[in-house]
């Protein structure tokens, strides 16, 4: 028989659970609470979080930049680029085609850096790539709003640019690579509802810049006139007819000019499918090589397809589940994009990499633009599920924080062709004399190995 002891002891057992139970209730309340104040804060100040998106995103793809990567020139961005402003300048090289296409944004941002003292050219070079990455953060914060309904799921979607991991094996931090983020800008401007003329002719102008950048921007022009028929509205029209004029201009370029495909490999179909999975999937999540060969040794291939499903049963369930026909499309439409681009890729460039076992298994930058189109596919999915019920608000945005958090691991670059490439200002510094006596030029190296820029024997006596 129960003393009155055991029966004070059990009252406040179960008063202590009710406290419990009453204030995890009122945590989630209050959670759900700041969540929709934030979400209601960001959208009556747009414009003040899309320039902290712009920002913070800046800043993170500085942060990830090794320092000596930012002190030598990559590539194209010294011998193409700023080595045709160097010798032949005119405005005309703002279109001027290279390897088959346009390079709007880079020949533009090299066009500035070319009026800086040359000892400040990397730097510069850098700073400018991680503004443009800042500008599709900026955008994609800008225009996702009225499309994904959660302020976690806007963010998540701002950072992604920034924080792929597979980024960071080439194409991070260079303006010759920004042209894959014009993919993921174009998208968000495609199904984005302008409320106003003059938004839609600046968003237009943006659209026209990065279809000018890529030309693979071309594959949304289907989207854009699904989009433009079904809003009829001049707002879409402005951003359509600007991605349509780029992309016009890309393809009389291409055929112009042509292109020289620097590999001779034999492409294979399973070799495409590997390489998607190691790429566009795992390349999403991380930028480690030793651990993705480690995991196709012990399970091979298979492992790369249980991470797959991470990705793969939101989207079919929002495909499932959600009411709008159009949002089905979006979904569909950027998951078919990141599977056409890297297979597009992959033999358009003649790929040698087949991934037959997992010593050949490498990182490449042509699966940035796919990585990233699926990471949207994603974003947009959750979003979907969360607003069908189906998940909720809460889990999304742990969720999404997981994959941030995982790709955080992946946040320093640790090697790059840039890692061992020699100083810029100690070059300039040691070839200064060279010049007091010659009125012609000297030969710098840049990264990666024997890729050179003839810089002007004026420029470097000049101011440093």
């Amino acid at each position: 028989m129960p003393t009155p002891l055991d029966a004070a002891v059990t009252a406040n057992q179960v008063s202590s659970v009710h406290l419990f139970s009453t204030n995890i209730r009122l945590s989630a309340r209050s959670i759900k609470s700041l969540s929709r104040s934030l979400t209601h804060w960001l959208n009556r100040n747009r414009w003040v979080g899309t320039l902290g998106v712009f920002v913070v995103d800046s800043l993170i793809c500085w942060l990830r930049i090794l320092p000596e990567a930012r002190h030598t020139l990559y590539a194209e961005d010294g011998r193409i680029f700023l080595q045709d402003w160097l010798t032949r300048p005119s405005p005309t090289l703002l279109l001027q085609p290279y390897q088959g296409y346009l390079h709007f944004i880079p020949r533009a941002t090299q066009w500035v850096v070319s009026l800086a003292p040359i000892t400040h050219w990397p730097v510069l070079t850098a700073a400018a790539a991680c503004a443009v990455l800042g500008g599709v953060g900026a955008i994609t914060f800008y225009c996702s709003k009225g499309i994904l309904s959660t302020w976690h799921s806007r963010i998540a979607a701002s950072l992604f640019p920034v924080m792929i991991p597979i980024a960071s094996t080439e194409a991070l931090g260079n303006v010759c690579n920004v042209h894959w983020w014009a993919l993921y800008a174009t998208f968000w401007l495609a199904i984005h509802r302008a409320k106003s003329t003059a938004v839609a002719m600046l968003l237009a102008l943006a659209a026209l810049a990065l279809s000018l950048t890529e030309i693979q921007v071309a594959f949304f022009v289907p989207l854009l006139v699904y989009v433009t028929a079904t809003r009829r509205t001049l707002t879409t029209l402005l951003v359509g007819s600007g991605v349509a004029a780029g992309s016009f201009a890309q393809i009389i370029a291409y055929f112009a000019t042509g292109r020289v495909v620097p590999t001779t490999g034999q492409p294979t179909f399973l070799g495409a499918v590997r390489g998607y999975l190691t790429n566009v999937v795992m390349g999403s999540l991380t930028d480690s090589v030793p651990v993705l060969q480690q995991a196709a040794r012990s399970l091979g291939y298979t492992s790369f397809g249980i991470v797959t499903a991470v990705f793969a049963i939101p989207i079919v369930l929002a495909l499932v589940y959600s009411r709008s026909r159009q949002r089905r499309i979006e979904i569909c439409y950027a998951t078919a994009m990141s599977v056409l681009l890297w297979f597009f890729a992959h033999y358009e460039n003649h790929s040698n990499y087949n991934y037959t076992d997992a010593d050949s298994l490498r990182l490449l930058r042509w699966g940035v633009g796919a990585a990233l189109c699926l990471l949207i596919a994603f974003t947009l999915a959750v979003d979907t599920i969360v607003q069908a019920k189906i998940l909720h608000s809460s889990l999304a945005a742990a969720g999404l924080g997981l994959i941030l958090a995982t790709q955080c691991l992946s946040f320093t670059i640790t090697n790059t062709a840039r890692s061992t490439a020699p100083n810029w200002w100690a070059q300039v510094t040691a070839v200064h004399s060279e010049c007091l006596n010659s009125d012609i030029h000297v030969t710098l190296p840049i990264a990666p190995n024997r890729w050179v820029i003839n810089v002007p024997c004026t420029r470097l006596i000049g101011p440093q």
